[in-house]
């Protein structure tokens, strides 16, 4: 993950995590440790020359929000903040919530397994 970041930061991308985390929901952890977490991924990674540029999350439970991925609200809200092109952008993710996420936000989709990409969608 740390290449792909700095690749797409030297290219000229935006580096954006987007994430469920419904474990807030349900009380496994709280806003404030995943914010913790959040702090601590950016510090090791930036340490490692892997610039992230924001990260989204969900702390709703399944079926209570518009933004729980597969449904489209953070990629929105990323949209509207940092003025995205959608259609030029990459959605990378591991699950199919990913792939529907992609596909509903008009985003060509590639699927990572062990850190490779095993299939693309939606690239012209």
């Amino acid at each position: 993950m740390v290449s792909w970041i700095r690749l797409f930061k030297a290219a000229g991308f935006l580096a954006i995590v987007i994430t469920n985390q419904r474990g807030i929901a349900l009380g496994q952890y709280t806003d404030a440790d995943l914010l913790a977490l959040h702090k601590n991924m950016r510090a090791e990674l930036a340490g490692r020359g892997a610039i992230l540029d924001d990260v989204f999350y969900c702390p709703h439970a399944e079926g209570a929000c518009n933004c729980r991925k597969p449904l489209p609200g953070m990629v929105i809200q990323a949209q509207q903040k940092w003025a995205i092109d959608l259609s030029a952008s990459l959605l990378i993710g591991d699950g199919e919530r990913d792939r529907q996420l992609a596909a509903r936000c008009g985003i060509p989709f590639a699927l990572v397994r062990n850190g490779r990409v095993v299939e693309v969608e939606g690239q012209s």
